[in-house]
């Protein structure tokens, strides 16, 4: 099982939560500010000895869409591995 994760815009500024395998994504509710994408993530290193994130799946209980890259880059930020090129 992987991590999962919920991306907000809060104040304007994006943010995230992440959450253990076996919690649910409505577990956390209330968020302060706007969900914008919420699933899975996994971190690896890619061929060129980069540490990447990848987003990916849905929440069922928020009925929400992972965002991809767009969510990646700001669990980048949020974990303090820089960017996720």
């Amino acid at each position: 099982m992987n991590p999962k994760y919920i991306t907000i815009e809060h104040n304007g500024f994006p943010s995230a939560y992440i959450l253990a395998p076996y919690e649910r994504h409505c577990d956390v509710l209330p968020l302060p500010g706007k969900i914008l994408g919420a699933g899975e993530f996994q971190i690896f290193l890619s061929p060129a000895n980069h540490i990447k994130v990848a987003c990916f799946g849905k929440s069922i209980t928020l009925e929400v869409k992972s965002r991809g890259e767009q969510d990646a880059v700001i669990l980048c930020q949020l974990l303090g591995i820089g960017t996720n090129f």
